[in-house]
C-alpha cells in the first residue's frame, strides 16, 4: 500500500471485502498509518468488524439501496452516464462517512466479476 500506491496519511481509502482476509489486512494497515478507511462489507456484523479494526465507516453492499449497483460498466457509451448516475447514492454514502470526500485510493482484490463497480 505504501510503496506501490504511495498511500499517505490523512487521505481516504475504500476497501472491498474489508472484514476478512486481504481486505481486512489492507484496512488495518491503512488505518494504523493514519488513512481514513471506509470498507465495503456484506452484513451489519461485518461492518462492526471493519470498524473494530480501524475503519472510519462501512457500506453494506447487501443494503437494498446498493445491491443492484454492482454490475459491469456498460459497453455502450450511451449507457455509461446512466450507470454512473445510478452509483451516486453509493458515492453519497461514502461521502457521509468522510466529511464529504470521495476515496483517494481503492483497494479492490476480489475481482471484476465480484465487485465490478
Amino acid at each position: 500500500l505504501f510503496t506501490t500506491l504511495a498511500v499517505a496519511p490523512g487521505r481516504t481509502m475504500f476497501v472491498e471485502g474489508a472484514a476478512t482476509g486481504t481486505g481486512l489486512e489492507a484496512l488495518k494497515t491503512a488505518a494504523r498509518n493514519g488513512v481514513d478507511v471506509v470498507g465495503l462489507v456484506s452484513s451489519a456484523a461485518r461492518a462492526q468488524v471493519a470498524r473494530a479494526n480501524g475503519a472510519r465507516g462501512a457500506i453494506d453492499r447487501t443494503d437494498p439501496r446498493f445491491r443492484h449497483l454492482f454490475t459491469r460498466v456498460p459497453d455502450e457509451p450511451a449507457a455509461i452516464a446512466e450507470w454512473v448516475r445510478q452509483g451516486e447514492e453509493l458515492c453519497d454514502a461514502f461521502r457521509a462517512q468522510t466529511d464529504g470526500r470521495l476515496a483517494d485510493y481503492a483497494v479492490s482484490h476480489a475481482a471484476e466479476t465480484a465487485f465490478p463497480r
